[in-house]
């Protein structure tokens, strides 16, 4: 696992805090296996795997196997990997969005998403007069 990352790791967990590690794994099984055994191994509290494409389901195998009989870290799937380019911003902006627009929009969306997985990974179950 990740040698230059760990020393702060250990710092955050001995201090109290849980760890959300978002690599966004996504390798072929023995890797992916490795991987989440190292995160397992540090005492990692969430771990993000990507869930997209063909092998999403060995991936998600390799992934357990390497957690072993721990319940951490967390999985948590990434289904959707998105960037934003120059084009974007401009066919918003062609649709009639300011800059100001955008960003608010960017903001929303990113805190949307934090809000979600951070949801997901807690195990916290929608409002029952939220439609799934």
């Amino acid at each position: 696992w990740d040698a230059g990352v760990q020393p702060f790791v250990r710092e955050l967990l001995g201090a109290g805090r849980r760890v959300f590690v978002d690599y966004k794994y996504a390798d072929i099984g023995a890797t992916m296996r490795g991987g989440v055994a190292g995160a397992s191994r540090i005492g990692a509290t969430f771990l993000t795997i990507q869930g997209s494409g063909e092998a999403t389901g060995a991936a998600i195998g390799a992934a357990l196997e390497g957690r072993g009989g721990s319940a951490y870290p967390k999985l948590l799937l990434v289904t959707v990997l998105t960037s934003v380019d120059d084009a974007d911003v401009a066919a918003l902006r062609a649709a009639g969005f300011s800059d100001r627009d955008i960003l608010d929009i960017v903001e929303v969306v990113g805190y949307y998403a934090y809000a979600n997985r951070i949801a997901d990974g807690l195990g916290i179950q929608t409002e029952s007069w939220i439609p799934d």
